[in-house]
């Protein structure tokens, strides 16, 4: 059966870097989709993997302080053991961005982007994958602009999974299940999240801990597909300060 072992991770920038990386090399995926990776961080993690040039893909969204004090780079990333081909990145409107230039992150706001890739399972079947980092909104409401820009999303990915004959989707939406933003996005593609999942956070290592509110009972990362089916859904917690999500990407 063709087939990819994928993990999907927001890993908090350097926050947790030591975890995460004694995270993948036990349970060795074949493709890695990352969320606020710092630049720096970026190549010693794929050489601790044993990953190498042909295996990397990344693009910056913000510029954030790091564990140190200093500001870094922070963007998507997607690692794997076997090569990538046809990246590219957009923003939510399709356009390219630069996957080099820090002019393009200045400011605030992490900017939206679609990181996308082409890895052949070891039959040599394409998979088409994609990572994405939406904005956050305050107490997960749902917001103009947060519905906005899941539309754009939805538009470049509908697009994305028609010309490639299927799509991976995976990620830190941002946005909680159940609520229209979220919902929006379930509806285009399937939701491979367990039904009884309540909550996609590590509330033992997000900042939530150190607040009166204590937990996150949100569902804000997703795995969504087209065509392709996705099984063997696990959530792993201690590695991050969302859980980190672990499954098999298979043809339809």
């Amino acid at each position: 059966m063709t087939s990819l072992r994928i993990a999907s991770i927001n890993i908090e920038k350097d926050n947790n870097i030591s975890r995460v990386q004694a995270y993948l090399s036990l349970n060795q995926p074949h493709v890695m989709l990352l969320q606020e990776v710092c630049y720096r961080n970026l190549a010693p993690l794929a050489a601790a993997l044993g990953i190498g040039p042909l295996g990397i893909a990344y693009v910056p969204v913000s510029y954030a302080r790091t564990a140190e004090g200093d500001f870094d780079r922070v963007g998507q990333a997607i690692l794997s053991h076997l090569p990538l081909e046809d990246v590219r990145a957009c923003d939510l409107s399709g356009r390219p961005v630069d996957r080099r230039d820090p002019k393009r992150i200045e400011g605030k706001q992490i900017q939206e982007n679609l990181l996308f890739a082409t890895v052949k399972d070891t039959s040599g079947h394409p998979f088409r994958l994609a990572t994405t980092h939406l904005r956050v909104t305050r107490n997960g409401q749902v917001t103009v602009g947060q519905l906005k820009s899941v539309g754009r999303l939805l538009k470049v990915a509908q697009a994305e999974a028609s010309a490639h004959g299927g799509l991976l989707l995976a990620g830190d939406f941002n946005a909680p299940r159940g609520r229209a933003a979220f919902d929006m996005v379930a509806k285009a593609f399937t939701d491979n999240i367990p039904p009884e999942v309540t909550t996609t956070i590590d509330n033992t290592l997000h900042s939530v801990r150190h607040t009166s509110q204590g937990r996150i009972e949100y569902v804000v990362d997703g795995i969504f597909s087209r065509t392709y089916r996705v099984t063997d859904v696990h959530q792993h917690a201690g590695v991050s300060d969302h859980l980190a999500h672990l499954f098999t990407l298979h043809t339809s």
